[in-house]
């Protein structure tokens, strides 16, 4: 690893702030729903647990008749460095109370990993869910991701590479036995390739520029720069895509881009943004179980879903 002391220490900081914001975004609620059960912590990959293990949340209705389940897999965010299935718990038994079985799972981090270790990661959970669709009762034929702002970054480059050979030179990843419906990005971030030229011009005393670079190391980056160019090799072979927003999400201009790139490119995809000027929605509003809007927002996804179920 190559990540200097001083974009370690930041990112260990940031990570630990953040934490408790969230902990008490969601102060009180329960991550146990009725009439959904959850399997939790499960180990995916070689790291083994903490990072490299997953919940599985199944609506109760398909585990009595043993149908299949449409099946959610989240790719949670924080900005490549933070960030836990502990703290989608809430969202992801929310979910699941709406009909789908959801896949909820923590990654490497920075020190552990660095780009694209946590696409790695990603790629992990996809073989996962195709080797263990029946024991878990999950439709493979009806398979749905969602990402949040670094995770819907994540969510869209992984996709990209498996339904394009050409990119997937670049990460070898296996193509597994299910069939992806739709994608959703919630706040997503985008163009990582600009993202990462700002990182690096930015000033030594830039925060966020800083804990990026724990993950986008020197080192990570001269490998193969074409890595972080997803959208040049995005085609209409990826399922229809949602894109998600809110008035006041500081990078909704990620979103807004995306959107009209993808439509000069022809793919199929849909873009919603929440908040008034009175009722502002800030990022990743929809993950709060708190908030009306966000849960609005969550039925409209749904409704969404439940419309490329095949």
């Amino acid at each position: 690893m190559t990540a200097s002391p001083q974009a370690l220490a930041a990112a260990k900081a940031m990570f630990a702030q953040w934490r408790a914001n969230d902990d008490k975004r969601d102060e009180g609620l329960d991550a146990e729903q009725d009439g959904v059960t959850r399997f939790a912590d499960i180990v995916y990959g070689p790291a083994g647990a903490p990072w490299n293990a997953l919940d599985v949340s199944v609506p109760d209705q398909y585990l009595a008749d043993g149908q299949a389940a449409p099946v959610i897999v989240s790719i949670h965010g924080g900005g490549w460095f933070y960030g836990t299935k502990h703290t989608y718990e809430f969202w992801a038994a929310h979910m699941a109370s709406l009909g789908f079985a959801v896949v909820n799972f923590s990654y490497r981090l920075p020190p552990e990993v660095e780009f694209p270790g946590e696409l790695d990661d990603v790629s992990r959970v996809m073989v996962w869910v195709a080797d263990n669709a029946e024991k878990y009762h999950l439709d493979r034929h009806n398979v749905f991701v969602i990402g949040d702002s670094a995770g819907g970054q994540m969510a869209l480059q992984y996709m990209t590479a498996i339904t394009n050979p050409r990119f997937n030179e670049y990460f070898d990843y296996p193509v597994p036995d299910l069939t992806f419906r739709a994608v959703v990005t919630n706040c997503g971030a985008s163009f990582l390739d600009q993202q990462v030229a700002a990182m690096q011009a930015a000033p030594a005393n830039d925060p966020m520029a800083l804990v990026q670079q724990a993950y986008f190391t020197p080192d990570s980056l001269s490998r193969n720069p074409q890595r972080l160019r997803t959208e040049e090799y995005m085609t209409t072979a990826l399922p229809p895509i949602l894109i998600v927003t809110g008035n006041a999400d500081f990078i909704r201009d990620c979103s807004v881009r995306l959107d009209g790139y993808l439509l000069a490119k022809g793919i199929k995809h849909e873009f919603r943004s929440y908040g008034t000027p009175d009722n502002p929605q800030q990022h990743v509003f929809n993950y709060d179980m708190k908030n009306p809007v966000g849960l609005q927002a969550c039925a409209d996804e749904a409704d969404f879903l439940r419309r490329h179920i095949a």
